[in-house]
C-alpha cells in the first residue's frame, strides 16, 4: 500500500489490474496505467509451424494462477493433442503425484528450460496454452507466455478473462475459453490440432 501510494505512476500489465490497484490502494484516477507486457524479438522470433502431428505446450511456474488442474483434466480427454508441460514451482509435488497416479496419454513434463531457449521450444510446438486459473488475479493478467507464443507465430488458447479480452479477440488473436473449463479447453485444442 505504501509503495503504491508513494509512486507518481503505478504501471500494470492490463487495464483490469490498473483498476484493481486504483480501487485496492485508493489511488487517484490516472495514477495506475496499463503497459502491456510483450516478447523480446531476439528470443521469440517468428518461426514456421513445425512438421509432424500437433503438440501443445504449457509453460509456467506451476502456480495456482495458471490453472494447471484444468490443463491436466483437458489433457485426459480423448482427442486432445499431446502436451508438453514446462515448469517447476509451487504445484510441482501435486503435478508429480498426478502424473504418477493418472498420467494423461501424451503428457511430458520438463522441469525447466533456460529462458534463452524458450522461443525455440515454442517454435517446436504447434499450440501454446495461456492461463486458466479462476482466481481474481488470474482474471486480471495476461501472462508473458501468451505474447511470447504469439510473437513466435503459434496459436494460443487461454481463458477468456477480462484481462485477456483487453488485447485478444476470440477466434482472431487467440481462442478464448471459459475459465476452469477442461471440456472447452480440450475442444479448442482439438479444433487447432485437427
Amino acid at each position: 500500500r505504501f509503495a503504491a501510494r508513494s509512486a507518481d505512476v503505478v504501471m500494470t500489465d492490463t487495464e483490469a489490474n490498473a483498476r484493481w490497484f486504483t480501487r485496492t490502494f485508493g489511488l487517484a484516477p490516472g495514477r495506475a496505467v496499463a503497459v502491456p507486457v510483450g516478447a523480446e524479438p531476439a528470443v521469440f522470433p517468428p518461426a514456421p509451424p513445425p512438421g509432424g502431428p500437433p503438440r501443445a505446450l504449457f509453460v509456467g511456474k506451476l502456480a495456482p494462477l495458471h490453472g494447471l488442474a484444468t490443463v491436466l483434466a483437458a489433457a485426459r480427454r480423448p482427442g486432445t493433442p499431446p502436451l508438453t508441460i514446462v515448469g517447476d514451482g509451487q504445484l510441482r509435488g501435486w503435478l508429480d503425484e498426478e502424473l504418477r497416479r493418472d498420467p494423461p496419454a501424451g503428457v511430458t513434463h520438463i522441469p525447466w528450460v533456460p529462458y534463452e531457449e524458450l522461443g525455440g521450444l515454442i517454435a517446436r510446438h504447434h499450440i501454446a496454452l495461456g492461463v486458466f486459473g479462476s482466481s481474481d488475479k488470474a482474471s486480471r493478467v495476461v501472462a508473458n507466455k501468451v505474447w511470447q507464443a504469439l510473437a513466435v507465430g503459434r496459436p494460443v488458447v487461454t481463458a477468456g478473462t477480462p484481462g485477456a479480452r483487453e488485447g485478444l479477440r476470440d477466434g482472431v488473436d487467440a481462442l478464448l475459453v471459459p475459465v476452469g473449463d477442461p471440456a472447452a479447453l480440450a475442444a479448442a485444442l482439438g479444433r487447432l490440432g485437427g
